[in-house]
């Protein structure tokens, strides 16, 4: 009798104007010995990790089964999930179920309990590229002062798909870097999965975390767990190669400086060639002239001397 009048209670409920079901809240279905239905069916969903979840009915009793079903958009048929039927938890992994990046998705969860069933609670829509992005593994290296990132992206095995075919475009790494030493945090973005961070402090703890992101989907994300590596102590001979640039480099501007600083020196200002020629040639002219007067004076005093003689020897 307890079944029939179950039976037809859900077929009166079933068929009544929504008025009328509106009006029955869960303390009635409860006095009706009735289920209530579970309550916020949601996907909470990683890169290729698509978990659906959902509560409970308010005041239910223990030892309460679920049913999950689900079906793609477009779809007019309900697809049973084997692993998920008449289930104890209250989650269910649909990650093969809803695999294809190109469809979107819903799911329905129903409470059983003994011969009593509730309604379905639908779940809102899934689409696979909205779900948290992540990174399925980092790697840290250090060689001197710097740190060697090597990121892994996860990857669907079973549909042997990948990140980049789901995300094709505008992939970003949103890379974290803390100083452990006093809490000094610089952020940088790169685009590839190797990459470098130089220039850090030697002796220092540094502490990392990416965070992938595509600029072209307002996507979350998840951070990868903060890993932290220590750059090594300063040590003389690991620099030698820079300080020897480093001096070659100041020798080099040092005679640079001296050869700018020279040219700057006046040399002595010369005459231009045609003072020269001139200055040349009036000193010619007066040795010739001082050599032709000498020559003069001296055949003169010659020609004197001569006619003395003549004069004393007439005489």
């Amino acid at each position: 009798v307890s079944l029939s009048l179950s039976l037809s209670l859900s077929l009166s409920l079933s068929l009544s104007p929504p008025s009328l079901s509106l009006s029955l809240s869960l303390p009635s279905l409860r006095g009706l010995g009735l289920l209530a239905p579970p309550g916020r069916v949601r996907f909470e969903a990683e890169t290729f990790q698509h978990v659906l979840r959902w509560e409970a009915p308010p005041g239910a009793a223990a030892g309460l089964r679920y049913d999950v079903q689900y079906r793609r958009y477009g779809e007019r048929d309900w697809t049973p999930v084997g692993h998920c039927t008449r289930v104890a938890s209250r989650a269910c992994d649909l990650s093969e179920e809803t695999w294809d990046p190109s469809k979107r998705y819903y799911a329905h969860v129903r409470a059983l309990a003994g011969n009593r069933t509730s309604g379905w609670a639908l779940s809102i829509p899934f689409h696979p590229p909205e779900a948290t992005l992540r990174l399925q593994n980092m790697e840290l290296s250090v060689s001197g002062n710097v740190i060697h990132v090597s990121l892994q992206l996860p990857r669907n095995r079973h549909a042997n798909l990948t990140y980049e075919a789901i995300h094709r475009h505008f992939r970003q790494y949103r890379v974290h870097v803390r100083r452990d030493s006093n809490n000094h945090q610089a952020e940088h973005v790169k685009t590839s999965l190797n990459f470098d961070i130089p220039g850090l402090l030697w002796g220092e703890l540094y502490c990392v975390q990416v965070e992938p992101v595509v600029v072209s989907r307002p996507t979350p994300a998840w951070r990868t767990e903060e890993q932290c590596v220590t750059i090594p102590p300063y040590e003389g001979e690991s620099p030698a190669p820079l300080l020897a640039i480093s001096s070659l480099i100041l020798l080099t501007l040092a005679s640079l400086g001296t050869g700018l600083a020279s040219a700057y020196v006046k040399k002595p200002a010369e005459a231009p060639a045609v003072l020269v020629s001139n200055t040349s040639l009036r000193l010619l002219l007066r040795t010739r002239s001082t050599l032709g007067w000498n020559f003069c004076e001296g055949t003169r005093s010659q020609a004197l001397e001569g006619g003395g003689r003549e004069n004393a020897t007439g005489g």
